[in-house]
């Protein structure tokens, strides 16, 4: 699965378990791309997609 979508989907899975409510603020594309990737070798446009994805 792609970055984009697994990250999608994963924030889907958040907001249905009410980890993400409306109003709370997303972690930065910086800091989401360094949690997924420690190594940092995810692209930053990627994560960036994810989020708009979901």
């Amino acid at each position: 699965m792609k970055l984009y979508k697994q990250l999608a989907a994963d924030l889907t899975v958040l907001s249905r378990q009410d980890a993400l409510k409306p109003g709370d603020r997303l972690p930065s594309v910086r800091e989401t791309c360094s949690h997924q990737d420690p190594g940092g070798h995810r692209a930053i446009i990627a994560v960036a997609e994810g989020y708009a994805y979901a």
